[in-house]
């Protein structure tokens, strides 16, 4: 069995567009993936009211996609969210729980259907180029890696990293096993105005346990106990592409880029950069028609 046939992924929350959906899993099914989940939602959900208030039209997965691959629709939660689930009032991770929910019925998924062994998570309006060969890294990391006892996951999870110089992980994507990615986002919605979404995602199944009491001051803090939990791949802000943003995942003052240049300009000496004539047809399209797929 090859290695990527024991990983499924769950590609969750709302795309860009439909046809971004399609090129995203048809890139992905081209790189080796078979067991994707598409935790997203529906055209039936015409519109909803967004963190702002204001009424915005849903980008939904298109019927071709449903005939290839699992889809989870979660029009319900989207349609229907109470003002609390939607933390109305909160400064910090609005989108928090609509995350939670839709990763955790694509993991839910996999565990229940599939014989997976690995859960890569990511949001679906994202993108990382040479996935196969950061997968087959990850696998390898976190196999050869020794856990400290004691530990609560079975293996350490791969983060990309904090965001930027804040304390915090990122949350566009993690990976391990089936069972650690359950326990990971199997966990309620947030209720606790304090946290950001990636501090809550981190610390919720672990607070209580291996003396965590606290996120980010003292020994006692999850961030001071990371290394015995995670594995941060930073090189995955390279390849690492967001639609919705339009940029990748890079700090790019690493790379000579200021906040004052255009996003256009930046992705174009990017992919230039780091990929010459060698773009990946995906990212190469979404640009080339002005940011749309």
């Amino acid at each position: 069995m090859s290695d990527l046939n024991k990983v499924g992924i769950v590609l969750q929350g709302m795309p860009e567009s439909s046809n971004q959906v399609s090129e995203l899993y048809k890139y992905y099914t081209s790189l080796g993936f078979s067991n994707i989940v598409i935790s997203s939602y529906s055209g039936k959900v015409d519109n909803v009211i967004d963190n702002n208030r204001n009424v915005v039209k849903v980008s939904y997965v298109s019927d071709d996609i449903q005939d290839k691959t699992k889809v989870i629709f979660n029009d319900d939660i989207l349609a229907n969210a109470s003002d609390s689930f939607r933390r109305k009032g909160s400064q910090r991770g609005l989108n928090q729980n609509f995350q939670i929910e839709t990763t955790k019925k694509g993991i839910e998924y996999l565990k229940d259907n599939t014989d997976v062994e690995y859960v890569l998570k990511h949001r679906l309006n994202d993108c990382i180029v040479d996935l196969d060969k950061f997968v087959l890294k990850w696998i390898d990391s976190i196999n050869s890696e020794e856990v400290p006892s004691p530990n609560y996951f079975e293996k350490k999870i791969v983060i990309m990293g904090t965001c930027g110089v804040s304390k915090y992980t990122c949350d566009y994507w993690n990976f391990g096993t089936t069972n650690d990615m359950w326990n990971l986002w199997n966990i309620p919605p947030n209720t606790m105005n304090s946290l950001q979404a990636e501090e809550y995602i981190n610390y919720c199944y672990l607070l209580g346990r291996d003396d965590i009491k606290v996120w980010s001051h003292g020994d006692n803090s999850l961030y001071s106990n990371y290394n015995k939990y995670f594995i941060m791949d930073t090189s995955v802000r390279e390849k690492g592409y967001s639609f919705k943003y339009k940029n990748f995942y890079i700090d790019y003052s690493n790379v000579g880029y200021t906040e004052s240049q255009t996003k256009n300009y930046k992705v174009e000496n990017h992919l230039i950069l780091k990929y010459g004539d060698d773009i990946p047809d995906i990212i190469k399209k979404f640009v080339n028609n002005g940011y749309k797929l």
